[in-house]
């Protein structure tokens, strides 16, 4: 997260929740990518998007990073998730990712629902 004020914020979710295992990055995903090309070339990390570009970008940004079965995106859809998701379709087959895993969302406070779903191998 290069935004200092969301970086803190998701510093803060991670130490009430007690999240050891987490790593909080502070600066952008392309920064991270380049000083960090050991860690997710050996490992499995799961990559949550959440209004970090449009769905479709960030599929090419990260598909060539899911490079073991474990790792995935976590794509999160606005209120037209389903939607959006059909459009992806030719996207993820380009990509040879599959959903394997959704989750509806209802968000408290205001009207609507938005939709998370797993992007693997």
């Amino acid at each position: 997260e290069p935004n200092a004020h969301r970086y803190n914020f998701l510093c803060h979710i991670k130490r009430v929740l007690r999240l050891a295992g987490l790593e909080i990055y502070k600066g952008s995903i392309e920064k991270w990518f380049s000083e960090f090309e050991n860690v997710w070339r050996t490992m499995s990390p799961l990559y949550i998007s959440r209004a970090w570009k449009k769905p479709e970008e960030v599929v090419r940004s990260l598909a060539s990073k899911i490079i073991s079965p474990d790792s995935g995106i976590i794509l999160m859809l606005g209120a037209k998730g389903v939607m959006e998701l059909v459009q992806l379709v030719p996207v993820l087959k380009v990509f040879g990712l599959k959903v394997t895993g959704s989750q509806k969302v209802i968000l408290t406070g205001e009207a609507g629902t938005r939709l998370n779903v797993l992007l693997q191998r």
